[in-house]
């Protein structure tokens, strides 16, 4: 079996030899030096990737951002990643046992979310593992996945139609409308809305967002913001007025981006979000295809068990 030395990167180091060419795989925005950057500052985490090097060339990265808090380190899904976690650059063997094993010394816990092409060559000894769910579209003219559509959701675009809904790509971040989804469901957001939109434009600013918005009578009705590398895409936040729902304009919004898509090039978009029934019932309903995706975690040390034990006691009674 190889020999891989493996390093935990600095931002300038994780720059220099994490090209775009190490990137083209689906998730790959995930592990992008410019998003872990603007997420590490965004949700106050360390940034601490590690790359696996054979003699040549980056083999495998993990996109770790480090929180620390009771002098636990974590390694747990950031908020807002669908994608976190060891993958493997190149089919060298041993390339998930050697990040898996650094892995262990660096941290006390960790949960990672795997992409779907990226199958361990085992699971990793000590580690639980769970199915995740998520959905491929092929993005495609308008009119082309109108017809792939089930009949529920051609119904619905046609009201938008109807409608004279108007697409087009907004300036930045639809915080109001953000915000209006949740407090119409009685939920706080999960991150401050205008923090989240700073993230937003950042992301935007570099290349890697776009947020697309529904138009009804000169108003903004609803929104969706999509993060883009490559050939790749990820319905990644959304939102709309309720008073605006029964014109559907969030089925409309999906065809119309997936036609904006078709004509940047992205061969592969992930709608993300599956694991939620509400939300995947909506996803699936564009003809896309579930695609399955790996979860793991383990508490390194007792230090470790106890904080995550924690963390689920607080999310039981608080949410």
């Amino acid at each position: 079996m190889p020999e891989y030395n493996i390093i935990k990167a600095d931002q300038e180091h994780y720059r220099r030899w994490i090209s775009p060419g190490c990137l083209d795989f689906p998730g790959s925005v995930f592990y992008h030096p410019d998003f872990l950057v603007a997420a590490s500052g965004i949700l106050n985490l360390d940034f601490s990737p590690l790359i696996c090097f054979d003699d040549k060339s980056p083999v495998g990265i993990a996109n770790t951002l480090a929180g620390g808090k009771y002098n636990v380190k974590t390694a747990m899904i950031p908020r807002f990643f669908q994608y976190y976690g060891p993958v493997a650059l190149s089919s060298g063997p041993g390339i998930y046992k050697a990040l898996f094993k650094a892995l262990e010394h660096e941290f006390d816990t960790a949960v990672f979310s795997l992409p779907p092409e990226f199958p361990l060559e085992s699971q990793p000894v000590g580690w639980l593992g769970e199915n995740r769910l998520t959905y491929y579209l092929h993005p495609d003219t308008f009119d082309n996945m109108h017809k792939q559509s089930l009949h529920s959701a051609r119904k619905q675009v046609n009201k938008s139609i109807k409608a004279d809904v108007v697409f087009e790509v907004a300036d930045g971040f639809q915080s109001s409308i953000y915000k209006a989804g949740f407090q119409h469901q009685k939920l706080k957001t999960s991150m401050d809305e205008k923090v989240l939109a700073g993230w937003v434009d950042r992301l935007t600013e570099l290349g890697l967002a776009e947020t697309y918005i529904a138009i009804v009578d000169g108003e903004t009705a609803a929104f969706r913001t999509q993060l883009i590398y490559g050939k790749y895409a990820y319905d990644w936040l959304a939102g709309s007025y309720p008073r605006y729902l029964n014109l559907g304009i969030n089925n409309f919004l999906v065809l119309k981006i997936g036609e904006q898509l078709y004509h940047k090039g992205v061969s592969n978009w992930d709608l993300m979000g599956g694991d939620i029934e509400s939300i995947g019932n909506f996803k699936k309903t564009f003809g896309s295809i579930p695609k399955q995706h790996l979860q793991l975690e383990r508490d390194f040390n007792l230090k470790g068990n106890v904080y995550r034990k924690l963390l689920n006691l607080k999310a039981k009674f608080y949410g």
